[in-house]
């Protein structure tokens, strides 16, 4: 099937084109563009100490970053419609089989969620993106992860949308994660760490679109399908599959040669795949593994199982 992908036009109004991850039934969705913001050629992200890095490859320092990507899970004005509020995503509201029972825990979990992020993003190369949790209006130049705790206002599966930025020439990309509908779909009996897992996979895949990555199994790459499986940006999944560590597998040409803006863009390379073997364990024999299946489109075009 064939699909559009264009990004948003320097300087101009276009609404920009997504990627969206789809729940069971087909859907599709929107974040309204106001033009953006092109990335300045040389400028870096304005903002304060980052955390550690998860590796050595890492910025360590706002000037080294060219990309901050915050993790808001607050809620506030959706980028949809700034007239309605997202309602924040709390941990303890998702349906974890082995709970958490503290505020201390809800943290630690916001935390192990970001750091695995950050450790997916570690297999690209370069790795010239951080990640950190707080408030989203607080950082105007970044790209916003929304995670909230309700479904898509459109009645849509969506769990998830992005702008699709080739190349990664904008500092203001935005992405949208739907935990309540990863929620229904899921349902309850998934452990703690394999909720990380699946929020960390549903989110990494749509800043991977921010970044530049399509679906490569649209793009007539046969894969083997265990490395289907595994790789972050196959246009469908099963919620067993989320449940696991996935990483970049497939190489992809983020910023291919003749794409606007390409001369002050970057094209990812993908290295080293790190799946943690500590936490590729069997997920819970409480879920079956028809629990639910989750795919992806972009734009109208919907890709179906």
């Amino acid at each position: 099937m064939s699909v559009l992908r264009k990004g948003r036009v320097p300087g101009s109004v276009v609404p920009a084109v997504l990627g969206v991850i789809i729940l069971g039934l087909a859907g599709c969705g929107a974040v309204p563009s106001d033009g953006g913001s092109t990335r300045a050629s040389g400028s870096s992200v304005d903002v304060g100490s980052l955390p550690p890095a998860v590796c050595s490859r890492a910025p360590t320092t706002n000037r080294d970053a060219r990309t901050l990507i915050v993790l808001d899970w607050d809620g506030g004005p959706s980028p949809l419609d700034a007239r309605t509020t997202l309602s924040p995503l709390t941990p303890a509201d998702l349906p974890i089989y082995d709970g958490l029972t503290s505020d201390e825990d809800a943290e630690v979990f916001k935390e192990e969620v970001r750091v695995r992020i950050e450790t997916i993003l570690c297999d690209l190369d370069p790795v010239d993106m951080r990640v950190i949790t707080g408030r989203a209006s607080d950082y105007p130049a970044a790209t916003h992860v929304h995670l909230t705790l309700d479904t898509a206002p459109s009645g849509g599966r969506q769990a998830g949308q992005a702008d699709y930025d080739p190349c990664n020439l904008y500092v203001d990309d935005t992405v949208l994660i739907w935990g309540g509908r990863i929620a229904e779909v899921a349902g309850p009996g998934w452990l703690q760490r394999e909720w990380v897992n699946m929020l960390a996979n549903v989110t990494t895949h749509e800043i991977g679109h921010t970044l530049g990555f399509a679906h490569p199994d649209e793009n007539g790459i046969t894969v083997d399908a265990d490395i289907a499986r595994r790789a972050i940006m196959m246009s469908s999944h099963t919620v067993t599959s989320l449940s696991q560590p996935q990483a970049f597998l497939i190489p992809q040409a983020t910023c291919p040669a003749g794409a606007q803006g390409a001369s002050n863009g970057v094209n990812y390379q993908v290295v080293n795949a790190t799946l943690n073997a500590s936490a590729m364990k069997a997920p819970s024999t409480i879920v079956d593994d028809g629990s639910g299946v989750i795919s992806c489109e972009h734009g109208d075009d919907t890709l179906e199982y």
